[in-house]
């Protein structure tokens, strides 16, 4: 009897004997993310009240940008397609934007929606080509189209604008307003931003991102089990020129220009650069790898000028060998540490 109740006993946990501070400190990779992510919001929207007109223009083209590489992480992270002509549907839908904006109407809906249709248009117009091809193939497929685009807008002078571009595009307006000053402009365009993210982030839980995934990780046996493979691909390839084409709109709004230099493969190869830094752990990653590329290129001081290219071939080397999973594997680092699974 008496041994019966001592292993009864024996099995109650012991008493705590003090504080386990690591077990305490525990925090989830997902926790810091929305903690991070409320206050950077929060710093987003007050930002115009924060810095001057320059600084305000520096954050519009920095989210304009972060869409851009969020199209590309569609195709990187969730499918595993490496692109190298990004920014040609990018610049695809500058081009229509600012043409609309010229000719037609400045109204920020139909602009919007313009955008959107132009980059979905090129990308579906070559994508089908693209997505039946692989590996290396597939990179220099996407590299040819899009410096054949650039090529045509460098070329077609009488619509383009040809070398120099297309300028003097006027402010987008909504009924009588006019996003004519940088702030009104940032936040139209932290607005788009948000959107385009929210839609991104609900996407990526669907069964539609669950088959890209799956394609990603082993094309063969999703085939075998009954997937059209190329279709899931041409898919995802047309949503990412649609989000490229947004992109483009928003960046159009801010910098009232655009040019055969926004669709050549330095321009792609530069959104590559981002997401590679950014990271594809995370959506957000490619959003903080953009904010780097932008910054290198447009806030380092006089003194530093014309070493941009140097500045960030020296911040990829640093990131593949100290960060290899970029800025979007330190939450995890983080949580790691302090006991959680990545």
């Amino acid at each position: 009897m008496t041994t019966q109740v001592d292993a009864r006993s024996s099995k109650l946990p012991a008493p705590a004997s003090g504080v386990n501070w690591k077990r305490r400190l525990k925090l989830s990779s997902g926790r810091i993310e929305g903690i991070v992510g409320v206050v950077v919001l929060v710093w987003l929207v007050a930002v115009p009240f924060l810095v001057n007109g320059f600084g305000t223009s520096i954050l519009t083209q920095m989210l304009a940008f972060a869409m851009l590489t969020s199209s590309l992480h569609i195709l990187m992270g969730w499918t595993g397609i490496v692109s190298l002509g990004q920014a040609a549907y990018f610049g695809v839908a500058g081009y229509a934007v600012g043409l609309t904006a010229l000719h037609v109407t400045t109204d920020i809906l139909v602009l919007l929606t313009v955008g959107m249709v132009a980059g979905g248009v090129a990308a579906a117009s070559t994508g089908w080509l693209i997505v039946r091809r692989g590996g290396p193939y597939l990179l220099m497929l996407t590299l040819a189209f899009g410096e054949l685009l650039s090529a045509a807008a460098n070329s077609w002078t009488s619509l383009t604008g040809g070398y120099n571009g297309l300028a003097a595009i006027p402010a987008f307006t909504l009924g009588s307003y006019s996003f004519d000053r940088p702030a009104e402009n940032y936040w139209l365009v932290l607005v788009v931003f948000v959107g385009v993210y929210v839609l991104l982030a609900i996407l990526a839980r669907s069964p539609f991102a669950k088959t890209l995934n799956g394609i990603r990780d082993n094309e063969s046996k999703m085939r075998a089990l009954g997937y059209s493979t190329r279709l899931f691909k041409y898919a995802v390839f047309c949503l990412s020129g649609a989000v490229a084409g947004i992109a483009g709109m928003a960046w159009v709004s801010q910098t009232r220009f655009i040019s055969p230099a926004d669709l050549n493969m330095h321009a792609s190869s530069l959104v590559l650069l981002a997401v590679a830094v950014g990271g594809m752990r995370r959506q957000w990653g490619p959003c903080i790898g953009a904010v780097l590329i932008v910054a290198a290129q447009q806030l380092l001081p006089a003194s530093m000028e014309g070493k941009g290219p140097l500045m960030l071939g020296v911040l990829l080397i640093v990131v593949v060998y100290l960060v290899p999973g970029g800025a979007a594997s330190v939450p995890g680092r983080i949580a790691h540490f302090f006991g959680q699974p990545r």
